[in-house]
């Protein structure tokens, strides 16, 4: 049995435990900004990556790196539920509810799992492709995340205040990305084994969808809005690896560097650790995973502009990051 005193000590840990949760979200609601952030903070997202829920054991994944993943269900759980009350209106699911299990059964039994913890905030999400969740299906993964099967992967979220969000799929020149695609990526990955990136957890935008980018940036410059951009693979290595990044890293930052002045922020997953970089004008953010977030903790991002800079708070392991505009 417990000792009165080990019984105290617990209780004790529990109310402190509390008290900082507390003074966490009223922080978030109520802090006061640097006067050289300008105006601003009327745009809100929450932000989170790498999920990667699975009923399995934990895995060693390297030098104090671990999967844990049955505790991520509860990480993103308790991340919409904080969100919510945050009155935070949209979050941002840069890929990979999922891990993927060993049966199809099973698989689609995790992805309900995670997407009825959604349904059940009041958060509206705006979802990205990852490569993990395409172990669902692409058909099938497509009609649960955008409600039909025939919806398109990329598109665009008005932010306001003359911001707007462009959704890229990475995954969708990939071997398990769009069927047109699926013949040209499996040459691709024959062409190209002496690339770092050359990995079929990796892929990207295909065509169609690069031509799409290049339209909506050159419009957006006329009508003077910027944009943040968000995709699951990451495109700078100096912001995550080179055996991340996706296929055309090279085209897309070339095409990002053309409208520096649109694109200020790319926000992407899939390498766990995270990073940044600065590359030609352009903000590079790679958001750490909720799946090697500590047990027990919430594992997410804040998201916020203001006239000079944009504001990532973390939570977690999610860093804290002040970006000038």
């Amino acid at each position: 049995m417990l000792s009165e005193e080990l019984r105290w000590l617990l209780g004790f840990s529990s109310i402190l435990a509390l008290v900082w949760s507390w003074i966490q979200f009223e922080k978030a609601i109520h802090s006061d900004y640097p006067s050289n952030y300008g105006r601003g903070r009327s745009i809100r997202l929450g932000i989170i990556a790498d999920v990667q829920y699975a009923d399995k054991d934990d895995k060693d994944a390297g030098p104090n790196r671990v999967y844990h993943f049955r505790d991520a269900i509860h990480k993103l759980n308790r991340t919409l539920k904080w969100l919510s009350e945050a009155n935070i209106r949209a979050l941002v699911n840069l890929g990979d509810l999922i891990d993927g299990n060993t049966t199809t059964n099973q698989t689609e039994i995790e992805f309900e799992l995670a997407m009825q913890a959604f349904k059940s905030s009041s958060l509206s999400p705006i979802h990205v492709v990852g490569n993990h969740c395409l172990e669902l299906g692409r058909n099938q993964l497509i009609s649960r995340l955008y409600g039909d099967v025939s919806a398109s992967t990329f598109g665009e979220h008005s932010l306001g205040e003359g911001w707007v969000l462009l959704r890229l799929d990475t995954t969708d020149f990939g071997v398990s990305g769009s069927p047109e695609y699926h013949q040209l990526a499996r040459e691709w990955l024959k062409s190209n084994e002496h690339k770092d990136n050359c990995y079929a957890w990796n892929s990207t935008c295909g065509p169609k969808q690069m031509d799409w980018l290049r339209t909506r940036c050159a419009e957006l410059r006329k009508s003077g809005k910027r944009a943040i951009v968000v995709g699951h693979h990451p495109i700078s290595a100096a912001a995550s690896s080179a055996s991340h990044i996706s296929w055309d890293a090279f085209d897309l930052a070339g095409l990002f560097r053309e409208y520096s002045d649109v694109i200020r922020l790319y926000l992407s997953g899939h390498y766990h650790p995270g990073g940044y970089s600065f590359e030609d004008k352009v903000h590079h953010v790679t958001i750490e995973s909720v799946l090697e977030g500590p047990v027990g903790h919430n594992c997410f991002g804040i998201l916020e502009i203001f006239e000079n800079v944009i504001l990532i708070t973390g939570h977690g392991s999610v860093q804290t990051r002040t970006l000038k505009l």
